[in-house]
């Protein structure tokens, strides 16, 4: 099922389209059941690497919490520095720290452009941020 506007295009969309689903059964609710987990294990299948050590992990940011979802790392638009995208999946207010394992002198919160609104608290390689209920939060490393 697609809903698609009519305007102006009166016949968007309706062409073949291809979609994966899953059903996901599980006897506690959705937040126990780790639903959100699961639809991104669906939806991004795992990634391997060559030349790593048997059961070996690493991360390149992570979140204390797991409620958190870290969604996209990747270069500012400015080029100077790093973006992190995240969001609050469970409808909670979460207060995490974020490990970072890489090297960054100042944290920011920022807006949806990227432009600095924040200094947040850093203490060694972790970020201490709040989020509330489904919030989208973008964190510039500089």
């Amino acid at each position: 099922l697609i809903k698609s506007g009519i305007e102006p295009n009166p016949t968007a969309d309706q062409e073949k389209h291809q979609f994966t689903y899953a059903i996901y059964p599980h006897m506690e609710g959705w937040r126990t059941a780790g639903t959100v987990e699961e639809a991104y294990k669906l939806n991004q299948p795992l990634l391997a690497a060559l030349n790593t050590k048997k059961n070996q992990k690493y991360s390149l940011v992570s979140a204390a919490h797991s409620n958190i979802i870290i969604e996209t790392i990747k270069q500012a638009e400015d080029k100077n520095g790093i973006i992190i995208r995240m969001y609050e999946s469970e409808n909670a207010y979460t207060k995490t720290k974020l490990t970072v394992n890489t090297v960054f002198k100042k944290a920011s919160l920022c807006n949806l452009l990227e432009q600095e609104e924040e200094e947040l608290k850093v203490t060694g390689n972790e970020i201490a941020v709040c989020l509330k209920p489904y919030e989208v939060v973008t964190i510039k490393l500089s």
